[in-house]
């Protein structure tokens, strides 16, 4: 089988660091440890891009997400993070002042509030189904769990939001 050889080091920054910095920031909750954790991948994919021989796009977004996922984790879980408490309010644009935006706004506010109430494995899999369009059996790989357990917590995470929106949102 023929390695795929991914785009320059720019293209595969331009194309994941949307999705790299959403993924950074779901489970930091912090606007300058996203931006970190965003550089440490994108440094772990330059260091590592020719040793890594990725098959596929694919691949290489499923790398992509998983090396995001374990520098963030352990940041959150690391002993400095752990001692300190930063709220990092002002990353959320509160666009509910502007009338032309008022019903979705409060919707997405709603829905952004819900999200923080929920476990973080909750979130990062919500994301990763619903935003990124991953199927339950790459965010299985990603995840190193199994397409059963996916799937379970894919439901209990919509559940849990049924519960903090009030059951008045429905999630296919």
């Amino acid at each position: 089988m023929e390695n795929f050889v991914p785009n320059s080091i720019e293209s595969i920054i331009r194309t994941y660091s949307n999705m790299i910095y959403k993924i950074a920031f779901s489970i930091t909750k912090n606007k300058s440890d996203a931006d970190d954790i965003f550089q440490e991948v994108f440094l772990k994919y330059v260091t590592y891009k020719d040793k890594c021989n990725f098959v596929s796009e694919e691949h290489l977004k499923n790398w992509l997400i998983r090396v995001c996922i374990n520098f963030s984790k352990n940041y959150v879980s690391s002993g400095w993070k752990k001692n300190v408490d930063i709220n990092d309010d002002e990353f959320y644009i509160n666009i509910s002042n502007n009338s032309k935006f008022d019903e979705q706004s409060t919707m997405c506010l709603d829905l952004k509030n819900a999200l923080n109430k929920i476990s973080d494995r909750y979130q990062l899999i919500i994301y990763l189904y619903y935003y990124e369009q991953l199927s339950v059996k790459n965010i299985a790989i990603i995840m190193n769990s199994s397409e059963v357990a996916i799937r379970k917590s894919l439901e209990r995470a919509r559940n849990a939001l049924k519960r903090e929106l009030g059951g008045d949102y429905y999630f296919e």
